[in-house]
């Protein structure tokens, strides 16, 4: 991530995103939708709209303010094919010459 003035910078999200919550209690960081139980609750919520997003290089603060700039309310399973997790990370602190 970058800040303003262009300069990677380290930043810490929590994302309030169900289908990662219904993952993390089924135990497993990759969810293939192909092969999810259609009786389950994550069924439901990968074939009906729910907030999902992704970030990229250009984080701002407005992202955080205006989550619309970086969610989409759409199904899931139109978008993609599986999904992964990513629970807890440590940044990558790269050592300049």
């Amino acid at each position: 991530m970058s800040d303003s003035s262009g300069k990677r910078s380290d930043h810490r999200f929590v994302s309030g995103d169900i289908l990662a919550y219904q993952a993390k209690d089924l135990g497993t960081y990759y969810l293939d939708f192909s092969r999810v139980d259609k009786d389950s609750d994550v069924y439901r919520y990968i074939n009906e709209p729910i907030y999902t997003g992704g970030l990229g290089e250009g984080y701002s603060i407005i992202n955080t303010i205006r989550q619309d700039t970086v969610r989409l309310y759409c199904e899931p399973v139109y978008l993609y094919d599986s999904m992964i997790f990513v629970y807890e990370c440590t940044p990558l602190n790269l050592l300049e010459k």
